[in-house]
């Protein structure tokens, strides 16, 4: 999948939000929450897409120099996006997908919350995901590669999603979100950042875009 095809794909899943959009006049709390996780998370990818060039698009999200300097471009003057997006800047990409991922897990869970979904394997008692359910899928979302070379995210659409919110997880976790009770001695922070250091961008875009749909068709159906 090139960027151009990354670009149709998320065109065509903003459609289906502005529709979502318009067809719903009344929403609780929790699905307009949701609703609205998701439009900020198409928001970000959008822009995230048009900073990456075809290379770094397919590239792995970490690479070598990634400890060097800041992870994105200092402006010379006031941080208007506009003026920041002038030219294409992987490093601004990588900030806006980070953005998208910190709200789709958030997304899916205000979504689910007052039913039962196929999530439900992956929930732990207080109301969040589990950790060590979303490790049981490390082996093989490590060794997904790029998009352009490999299988889909899955054979199944419960497998695509399964595997989404991994990658989703694991993105956000890489800010510090969502580690708190794990056991001190536990390896999931060191197995999660395995993982990642595994993950291409556009793996990561894929996903988003697969949790997003997910979502509004749920919301779309239970509302």
């Amino acid at each position: 999948m090139n960027k151009a095809e990354h670009y149709g794909e998320w065109a065509a899943l903003w459609e289906e939000a502005k529709d979502a959009s318009k067809r719903k006049t009344s929403w609780d709390r929790n699905a307009r929450e949701s609703f609205e996780l998701v439009a900020m998370a198409l928001i970000y990818q959008r822009n995230a897409i048009e900073m990456y060039e075809e290379g770094t698009l397919h590239g792995a999200l970490r690479t070598s120099e990634a400890g060097a300097g800041p992870s994105i471009p200092w402006p010379s003057g006031e941080p208007l996006f506009p003026k920041m997006m002038e030219s294409t800047d992987a490093k601004l990409g990588n900030s806006f997908i980070a953005s998208a991922s910190l709200r789709l897990p958030v997304a899916v869970l205000k979504a689910i919350e007052s039913f039962v979904s196929p999530f439900a394997p992956l929930l732990k008692g207080d109301g969040d995901w589990s950790r060590a359910a979303l490790a049981t899928f490390f082996g093989t979302v490590k060794e997904m590669g790029c998009c352009a070379k490999a299988s889909a995210l899955g054979s199944s659409g419960s497998e695509r999603l399964r595997h989404s919110l991994v990658i989703m997880s694991i993105h956000r976790d890489d800010f510090a979100h969502g580690e708190v009770g794990h056991p001190p001695d536990g390896d999931y922070k060191k197995r999660r950042e395995n993982v990642l250091d595994s993950l291409h961008v556009c793996r990561i875009l894929e996903s988003q875009r697969v949790l997003c749909r997910w979502t509004l068709k749920w919301l779309a159906e239970r509302q």
